[in-house]
């Protein structure tokens, strides 16, 4: 019968020591770049401005760094490289990425249709969305139980 695998006992220093504080600096950012880009664009600077595609030439430069830095990290990097080859957590990133996505636009957006469309004012949109939020938060707890009750497998 094989042993069990001692559990290390993590101290603040070992934690301290594999948190990828570059890792994280370079991805903070890329991200930032990145929406700046698109705060700017089409905005306060047009999209062909040399400060927009500086913005977008830097945030591509910054996710290369980044992708070659979590690769020389290994194990202790900010994302795992060996983490997205697993189909699971690949696929589950990409459900994330798109149902988060559609939900921060009709977040976004609802309200501004409200006020231009319908004539509604900041408060009257804010009303209007509160069913949404309101069931939102109510599904989120009613999912976060399931899954502690372990009624949704994990995978």
């Amino acid at each position: 019968m094989p042993k069990p695998k001692v559990a290390a006992v993590l101290t603040d220093r070992n934690i301290l020591q594999k948190f990828d504080v570059v890792g994280s600096a370079i991805l903070i950012g890329s991200v930032v770049q990145l929406l700046l880009a698109l705060h700017y664009g089409g905005g306060k600077y047009p999209w062909n401005s040399a400060t927009v595609i500086g913005l977008l030439s830097g945030f591509a430069a910054a996710t290369i760094l980044f992708v070659v830095w979590e690769y020389r990290a290994g194990e202790n990097a900010t994302i795992p490289l060996k983490m997205l080859t697993n189909r699971v957590v690949a696929s589950a990133s990409m459900v994330n990425i798109f149902l988060f996505g559609v939900t921060y636009i009709a977040t976004y957006f609802i309200p501004i249709f409200f006020q231009s469309i319908l004539g509604d004012s900041p408060m009257e949109s804010g009303i209007h969305m509160l069913p949404s939020m309101f069931s939102s938060i109510f599904f989120t707890v009613i999912s976060g139980m399931m899954g502690k009750a372990h009624i949704i497998p994990s995978a």
